[in-house]
């Protein structure tokens, strides 16, 4: 079935789309120098205690995180070990390296679920590859610049996910899909490339408790499906690598061609 995919006209058509924009991206957007940032001053402390940011941490080079003083990070880490005398703002737990970047993030949610701040930053600990003015989309974000009136803002590239790669095995979704909405998905939307997006309290709290719980289930579930095999990982979920395209229906009931270009970002 993967070879029948692979040599498919739908996804040799997706392959070059994307091939396509990955490069104009890369030209249209330089990554900012870390070398360049300077210490961010808050104008408004108020506004900044009421996002936290959320990394999820493998073995990335985290020092960035010191230009932004006042900012409160909680850091999981599944990657060495490492101390680097955080200031009080700077929480960080160890973690299994398991259930990628998402499971990261419902590891928050559960762990905060009666706790949550009013918003929500969930990121990649470098995303600067998927979102290259990745810094001064925080700032934005922390002084109250991106809408969140909706309570799900995707922050960098959005990306197409067709319907028609929902039932195919190697994408992960059906996994997980199917089992949290049994539902048949039978639309095009949009998703955050990263998974990094800032989410309210109100909208993380629209799902229950059991569903994130559940969810966590499907993250810890080692099939070794087609999806996990692809990736080189056979002991791990298939969930894991189709939850970066569900978000959108997890926070948003879906981005579909009609109501997303709001959120398509500017130069």
């Amino acid at each position: 079935m993967i070879m029948l995919y692979q040599k498919s006209e739908k996804h040799q058509i997706y392959e070059t789309d994307r091939k396509a924009w990955i490069e104009q991206w890369k030209e249209n957007f330089k990554k900012t120098p870390r070398s360049q940032l300077t210490p961010y001053t808050a104008k408004s402390i108020d506004n900044v205690q009421k996002t936290t940011v959320v990394l999820a941490r493998y073995n990335e080079n985290i020092d960035w995180i010191d230009h932004f003083p006042n900012v409160r990070f909680k850091v999981y880490n599944k990657g060495k070990s490492f101390d680097r005398g955080f200031s009080q703002n700077i929480s960080v737990t160890e973690l299994p390296n398991t259930g990628r970047e998402g499971g990261t993030y419902v590891d928050y949610i559960l762990e905060h679920y009666d706790t949550l701040p009013e918003k929500v930053l969930f990121s990649q600990a470098d995303p600067t590859d998927h979102v290259p003015y990745y810094y001064d989309q925080i700032k934005a974000a922390l002084e109250g610049k991106v809408d969140t009136e909706e309570g799900y803002t995707p922050i960098g590239k959005l990306c197409v996910c067709p319907k028609w790669m929902v039932d195919v095995p190697i994408h992960g979704i059906y996994a997980m899909y199917y089992t949290l909405f049994a539902q048949v998905w039978d639309y095009d939307h949009y998703f955050p490339w990263g998974a990094t997006m800032l989410v309210t309290r109100e909208t993380i709290r629209k799902r229950p408790l059991e569903f994130w719980k559940t969810l966590k289930l499907l993250i810890n579930h080692r099939h070794g499906g087609p999806a996990a095999r692809r990736a080189g990982a056979p002991d791990a979920a298939d969930a894991t690598w189709g939850l970066e395209k569900c978000w959108p229906v997890i926070f948003d009931d879906g981005r579909t061609a009609d109501n997303f270009s709001s959120l398509i970002t500017k130069d």
